[in-house]
């Protein structure tokens, strides 16, 4: 039914092609490649810095934990079926999608098999970090202002907390250059229990509402997170 509709508006704008954005598809892989064995799928990996960095200036950093358990669970994930499945998964790193676009859009068209044109890297600047939701943008183009502006937005102790809370072997593999020029101090350990206690309690407390409305729906979805 999700085929048939998703294949119907894309008809329906004149398009052969349609896709969905959703990071999230990194715990459904198995059961995407089953249903659309001819699926291409693009993995954009963030350096956790950044993340957290426009977490707290959207004012979700009490939830920076759970970024962090995300971050870890779905880059080993991306990196596992990218060496199991090349045909079929790409993972892109954001730094270097912004700072080589060209050559990284082309990559990501051939991959797609998609005729690359120049006119893919014209995309609005929409939803900036430190204004208000917007879907709406009279700049355009591909920027990399925005890598490395965690230094200007996290604090020392901040930083080191989401070092703390992140996979160093993933990192290690992904960004190299962050494992070993930010530190773990102990006061950022012992921020980064904090964090991952209250984040636990934040999320405890959301999964007890929605399973009294979804039983089932919460139960399979936390099994995914879990277990995958």
């Amino acid at each position: 039914m999700y085929a048939r509709c998703m294949e119907w508006l894309a008809q329906r704008e004149g398009a052969t092609r349609w896709a969905q954005k959703a990071t999230s598809y990194i715990f459904h892989v198995d059961a995407i490649l089953e249903c659309f064995p001819d699926v291409r799928l693009v993995f954009l990996v963030r350096n956790p810095m950044g993340l957290a960095a426009s977490m707290k200036r959207r004012g979700g950093w009490g939830t920076v934990a759970r970024m962090a358990y995300g971050w870890n669970k779905g880059g080993r994930l991306a990196l596992q079926y990218a060496d199991t499945h090349p045909d079929r998964l790409l993972v892109v790193r954001y730094e270097q999608f912004v700072q080589e676009s060209y050559q990284k859009m082309a990559e990501v068209c051939d991959f797609c098999d998609l005729p690359f044109r120049e006119s893919y890297l014209e995309v609005p600047h929409v939803n900036r970090s430190e204004s208000p939701y917007s879907q709406t943008s009279t700049t355009e183009g591909i920027s990399g202002s925005r890598v490395g502006y965690y230094q200007d937005v996290l604090g020392n102790t901040e930083i080191g907390a989401v070092r703390t809370l992140v996979d160093d072997r993933l990192l290690e593999t992904l960004y190299p250059d962050h494992l070993h020029n930010t530190e773990a101090s102990l006061s950022a350990a012992s921020y980064a229990a904090g964090l991952a206690i209250s984040g636990g309690a934040r999320v405890l407390k959301e999964h007890t509402a929605t399973l009294l409305r979804d039983p089932h729906h919460t139960i399979q979805r936390v099994k995914k997170r879990l277990l995958a």
